[in-house]
């Protein structure tokens, strides 16, 4: 019964600092390919992982070893990336603080 950080963090000014730990854990350990994939074998990489990802024997391997797949889709991450990447400042400079990075 412990309440999740976002339902307890509410005030206004922190809203970028919670946005950015959930899309943290939201991207887990992300793929990437390089910038300049053509769309086609993008597409076919994309949808290969996507299946991958649903597929009933990966999930039971899964979640015997306590490692769940909570599947994201490319535009979900590209999405909260470039969410990441427009921080204002002050919420960059409050990070690292927090983790006392200079």
């Amino acid at each position: 019964n412990v309440p999740l950080f976002q339902n307890v963090i509410t005030e206004e000014k922190h809203k970028p600092v919670v946005e950015l730990m959930l899309a943290i854990n939201v991207l887990g350990r992300p793929f990437a390919g390089p910038p300049e994939i053509p769309q086609d074998r993008l597409k076919v990489l994309q949808d290969a992982f996507r299946k991958a990802c649903s597929d009933p024997e990966l999930g039971k391997l899964a979640e015997k070893v306590e490692r769940p797949i909570e599947y994201i889709s490319g535009d979900e991450a590209v999405s909260l990336v470039k969410n990441l990447m427009t921080l204002p400042p002050e919420v960059l400079k409050s990070i690292k603080e927090a983790y006392g990075i200079q």
